[in-house]
């Protein structure tokens, strides 16, 4: 299946003048709520996740950048406030696990 990591954009104003950078899901929901244009794609891979559940294929994705990254990866090591893009639903990597950012809902 096809994922991208988005990574906070830190050429953007917002992105520094707000801190959002590292910050978890309910700060940065409940201050500013979430902004997918703060956001630049850093990575667009393919991971076999057939029959895994959706959290299992996201700490799949996190330890792959995070222990072995690609050589052409050109993001930092996928941490809290980055997104990954999973069949076309986007997680929020929060301090301990994944939000829906659709639903706001930990898996």
């Amino acid at each position: 299946m096809k994922y991208e990591i988005l990574q906070l954009d830190y050429n953007n104003i917002n992105v520094r003048n707000d801190g959002l950078m590292y910050m978890p899901w309910n700060y940065v929901n409940e201050k500013f709520g979430f902004n997918h244009w703060n956001y630049e794609t850093v990575y667009v891979g393919e991971i076999d996740g057939e029959g895994l559940e959706t959290w299992r294929v996201l700490e799949n994705i996190f330890r792959k950048f995070n222990i072995c990254r690609p050589s052409d990866f050109r993001g930092h090591s996928l941490s809290t406030s980055d997104v990954v893009v999973l069949n076309g639903v986007m997680y929020y990597c929060d301090s301990c696990g994944w939000v829906n950012v659709e639903t706001g809902e930990s898996l």
